[in-house]
């Protein structure tokens, strides 16, 4: 299993907190920092579904899982991107096992996960 993180527009320190802090709770090795993988965009380009879908099939493709089952994290602005390649990865016949949208600000939610 992956998971996707896609942060939000804000410092890139906010999202190693993050990271350090599921790490801590992944304890009982159901987080595994080789299955986490950060988009690593700032800015405007954290809300693009593009550059997301391009990034995890990139890194899938090098690691030989791209038929593995997918979580994505979004956070803030970043459950804008998250959302729209959940969907997007799902509709291209990837497994989308959940979305996590925390502080997503008003985006609707949905799909098929």
């Amino acid at each position: 299993m992956q998971i996707v993180i896609c942060p939000g527009i804000h410092q890139r320190e906010l999202t190693q907190k993050f990271i350090g802090d599921l790490w801590f709770l992944g304890e009982n090795n159901l987080l595994q920092m080789d299955n986490m993988l950060v988009f690593p965009q700032e800015g405007i380009l954290t809300l693009s579904t593009f550059h997301i879908l391009l990034f995890l099939g990139d890194r899938l493709r090098k690691r030989n899982r791209l038929e593995s089952p997918v979580i994505f994290i979004g956070f803030s602005a970043g459950v804008v991107g998250a959302m729209g390649a959940a969907i997007k990865w799902q509709m291209g016949g990837g497994y989308v096992k959940a979305l996590i949208a925390i502080d997503g600000w008003g985006v609707p939610v949905g799909g098929n996960f």
